[in-house]
């Protein structure tokens, strides 16, 4: 497995759930943001509708945690603060920084 497939995991799991879906109302209710659907995206295919936003919502989740672990500039400012204020993103940033120590993630 690899470091960031283990982060994802992590992000995938029961306390990244809220923390996903406060970050992917954030992104849509964003006027900033770019709007993909999955029309836009020619020959992907899920078996639920939003399957798209939920894995883009998820690896920008991760991106940011890893950026937040390594004290780099937030690529999505209103990703970090749902990170940095939801309860369930303190234990994901928290763990994923535990990670990083003992096994190199983020690097």
């Amino acid at each position: 497995m690899t470091h960031d497939a283990s982060i994802l995991d992590l992000v995938l799991g029961s306390d990244g759930r809220d923390v996903r879906a406060l970050i992917l109302e954030e992104l849509q209710s964003s006027q900033r943001t770019l709007r993909v659907v999955e029309s836009d995206l020619k020959g992907y295919h899920g078996h639920k509708p939003g399957w798209i936003a939920e894995r883009i919502c998820c690896l920008l989740t991760v991106a940011e945690i890893c950026r937040m672990v390594t004290d780099r500039e937030p690529a999505l400012l209103a990703v970090k603060e749902t990170l940095k204020t939801h309860s369930g993103g303190k234990r994901l940033v928290a763990a994923c920084g535990s990670a990083r120590k003992s096994q190199g993630f983020c690097q």
